[in-house]
This record gives structure tokens, sequence and C-alpha cells, in this order.
């Protein structure tokens, strides 16, 4: 039996640069950035104050039917996206009960809904005398898909990936092989993650962390910065999309998984964890390195980082690498950990369908260590895109790659 095409007919982000997939894309080509001072929570003993956040959104709209009270930051920005990508693929009530056991939602997270417990935890920690109750079950990982799928109507499967900061691409490949195999016809894949003062804590214990903004393989770069977003793709099997006469973004080629097993938070010096991933991810596609127009790259700035993923990419791409574009709209947004390379799979869509390459910016000195990479600097840049790679790593080695194409 063969498998079906999968193809991406809804998409839907919420970012620090902006809501929707218009603003975000608007934003995103003019390069600007959406990171700055911490508001949501207090940076006291932090060693930087920067953070991506969602500015003037009401997360709480998108329940219908449930209460949000309950529900955490996580959990609404999950519904949120679900409910904006279901919109944008123009499915409505009906469809989506006809197709409610063939439809599902897979989501992939970091820290998901649990961020809520840090605070109260850590006091009681401090003042066990003082001790609050706090309902264990709205912080529940699960509510991130189990809530869309409640609201929505969907009784397929449902899922939470954790795949660390691959976790939005290890969703998408999920979906698609859940699609592929015949289990469903239509899935909600994506990623959310909400900010975190002990993940922001973390990152700052490890010296990662930009005191500024975030220089993707630029010399000068000094690390990340941490911040919030969802996105959420419309996967459906080919037939199924156009017996409805859906419009269609673009089809999910193939994806690659592997892990560095190397360490815990640095990759394998050689990128061989990235290599294998993006090898795996075209061979699914049925193509070669040079079949590719744009690499969206894991970019997070940090000293590690860019130079292992410019060294697997140089490595698989040979001289392609250099008329190939590869920039990192982390410089833009801060990095969204679970939900980041969900928002990365939109713009490598949007990408295709305008042709045009989102920029990597604050860049101003090449580092030779990224090996002359073209990563587009500062300027969105005119590009015919047929193929469009996304690549996403997390701790413990997770490496995870996405195609897209026409």
């Amino acid at each position: 039996m063969s498998k079906r095409n999968v193809v991406v007919t809804g998409v839907s982000v919420i970012t620090s640069v902006g809501v929707g997939v218009d603003a975000f894309w608007s934003a995103v080509r003019r390069g600007e950035v959406g990171t700055g001072p911490l508001t949501r929570f207090s940076p006291e003993g932090l060693r930087s104050d920067r953070a991506g956040e969602i500015k003037n959104f009401d997360d709480t709209k998108a329940f219908h039917h449930l209460d949000p009270t309950p529900h955490q930051r996580g959990t609404r920005l999950a519904l949120s996206a679900s409910r904006m990508a279901v919109e944008d693929a123009k499915l409505s009530v009906g469809m989506l009960e006809g197709a409610s056991e063939r439809a599902g939602v897979v989501m992939g997270v970091v820290v998901a809904n649990r961020p809520g417990l840090e605070s109260p935890y850590g006091q009681t920690h401090l003042k066990p005398e003082g001790r609050k109750h706090v309902s264990l079950r709205a912080h529940d990982v699960a509510l991130v898909s189990e809530v869309p799928a409640s609201e929505l109507g969907l009784r397929g499967p449902s899922l939470v990936i954790p795949t660390a900061c691959a976790a939005g691409n290890s969703a998408i490949g999920c979906a698609m092989d859940l699609i592929q195999d015949g289990h469903a016809d239509l899935m909600l894949a994506g990623g959310v993650d909400e900010l975190s003062p002990a993940m922001l804590m973390m990152f700052s214990m490890f010296d990662a962390m930009s005191k500024d903004v975030v220089r993707p393989f630029d010399k000068n770069r000094r690390g990340l910065i941490l911040s919030e977003g969802a996105a959420v793709l419309v996967l459906e099997a080919e037939e199924h999309a156009r017996a409805r006469g859906a419009h269609i973004y673009g089809r999910v080629l193939g994806h690659g998984n592997f892990a560095d097993a190397h360490d815990m938070t640095h990759p394998h010096p050689e990128g061989l964890g990235a290599r294998l991933a993006m090898e795996s991810a075209l061979r699914e596609s049925g193509l070669s390195p040079q079949d590719v127009h744009y690499v969206s790259a894991h970019g997070t700035g940090t000293p590690t980082n860019d130079p292992t993923e410019a060294r697997a990419i140089r490595d698989l791409f040979g001289k392609h690498t250099d008329s190939l574009p590869v920039s990192s709209i982390k410089s833009m947004l801060g990095h969204s950990q679970g939900a980041a390379s969900a928002i990365e799979s939109v713009a490598c869509l949007l990408a295709i369908r305008d042709g045009v390459v989102p920029p990597t910016v604050n860049f101003t000195e090449a580092d030779p260590e990224c090996l002359a990479l073209d990563v587009v600097p500062n300027q969105a840049r005119k590009h015919r895109v047929q193929v469009a790679m996304n690549n996403a790593f997390g701790f413990g080695g997770n490496i995870s790659c996405v195609v897209f194409g026409q």
C-alpha cells in the first residue's frame, strides 16, 4: 500500500513580533525584533532581563465551550493557535464533526503549562507553614492537546511530544506519519510554550543568554533569548483536502529524527545528529541536497550551536551551500522553545508561497567558524523556493528536520 501525500491547508502563529499570519510575516520580512525587557515576572537574579513576550493578545477568546478560568497560559495559547489554524483552513463545525474520529491533535512542548507551578511550589519550599493548595490538573501537560481536541470536537489521536526545542518539528513529523499510514485524515500539529522563570534561570546559569539581542552565526553572538509562542499547522491527506476544495500552502515531504547521543546540553561537535536528520528527511522526501532552495536554521545564536549547525549543513550540501540561503528568525522572535520549529515551519511555507526568504537580523560580522553560510543578513530576499528545510535541535540530543515543498 502506497503512502498518502500530506498537505498543509491552514496555519497560525502567535509570536512576539505579531499574532496571525499576516502580522507575523510582515514583521519578519521587515526584520522587526520582538525581544525586549522582561515584564511578565521579575528578572531579579538572572544574567539577562530580555525575553520575547506576546503583547496585546486575549488568549481566552478561543474558548467557546470550556471555562478558560482554570487553564494555564500554555493551554490557552495552544487552543488559540488551533482555532486560528482551523479558521485559516476554512474548516466548518460540520466538516470537523464529519471527520471527528479521523482528526486529531499533536503538540510539541518544553514546559507547556507547568510554569504556573513554579512560584507556589517555590514559596512552599521556602515557607512550608504557608502552603497553599494548587490544582495539579490545571498544569497537566496533556491539556495542550486535550483542550483543543475537546473544544473542536476532534476524537482522533491526541498526543503531546516533549522533545525539547525540537518538539514542534517532532509533532509535525508525527502527524505526517499518522496521516500517511492511514490512522487519520486530518491532524492539527504544532508547538506551544509560555515563559518560565525556571527556564530563564537555567539558561542564566549556563551563561547562555544574550543581554541585548540574538545574533545567529555572527562573530559577536553571545547567546539566546527565550520567548513564548504558539503555532499550529492543519495537515490533511491530499485527497481529503482536494475533496473539500481546500487551499493548499504546500506539502510535508519528509522528516528525520535522530539523537546526537553525545551530551545533554551540547551538540555533537561534528553535527552528527543534525546531518543524519537532514539526510533522513531528504531521503524520505525523495530529494537530493541540490533540490533544497532554503534552510530555516535552528540558529540560536549560542557559541556552540551555530558552528555545529553550519558544519552539518556544509558537510551535507557541499558546494550547493554557497548558493543556499540559510537564515534564523530567532534573531527576531527569540527562542520560542517547543513552539520554535512550528513557527519556523510556517515561515518555510510562506517563503514557498511568496518566493521570499526571511533575514537573519542583528548580523554585523561573519564568524569564520560558521563556514561562510549565506545567512541572508539583515534584509529579506526575493528567492524562488520550491523546497524548504526546517532544522530543530533540542537538549538531550533531540534533532528533528522537516522538509516542505510546493
